[in-house]
């Protein structure tokens, strides 16, 4: 967030830590260029819920903003230094107990991937017919059998990631 403050956010959204919504607040005429656009604004939108897209995006003065990061701004006054991880993976659960600060690394760690033919991540079918472990591209042995490749895989995982790590 570039251009957005703590206070300027405080000014505009309100946040329940509890719920996760945030909520529009009554704006000043400051913000507006014409008394007729201050009175609609506020008609329509004042104490309403922030419209947050699929993506989980806000529109705050015409640019979208990750509502978790606004909501990280709003509840530390700093900006998010890479990303924000839901810990339940539901990029809608915005309560302040779900959300983390997360490298790139960590927060891919915490997703759902699709399926192999292993059923696991980082546990990936051999053309020879055994089972390749790789964790974060780093190649960790070949294996014939596929629960000694998920348990070298689980143990890789949660080492390299730790909290972050998702057994799924």
């Amino acid at each position: 967030m570039k251009t957005l403050n703590q206070n300027t956010l405080r000014q505009l959204i309100k946040y329940d830590h509890k719920t996760g919504l945030m909520i529009w607040r009554y704006r000043d005429k400051k913000w507006f260029t014409a008394v007729r656009q201050w009175k609609t604004w506020n008609k329509l939108w004042a104490d309403q819920p922030c419209f947050i897209n699929q993506r989980s995006q806000i529109k705050i003065f015409g640019e979208l903003w990750s509502a978790s990061g606004v909501i990280w701004k709003i509840a530390t006054g700093k900006s998010p230094k890479h990303f924000i991880d839901h810990k339940d993976r539901n990029p809608h659960n915005n309560k302040w107990k779900n959300l983390r600060p997360a490298t790139r690394s960590q927060n891919n760690a915490n997703t759902t991937r699709p399926r192999r033919k292993s059923g696991f991540r980082w546990v990936y079918c051999n053309k020879r017919g055994g089972w390749v472990v790789m964790v974060n591209k780093k190649y960790l042995g070949y294996y014939a059998d596929l629960n000694t490749a998920i348990k070298i895989a689980r143990k890789a995982a949660k080492q390299k990631y730790g909290e972050f790590y998702t057994h799924d």
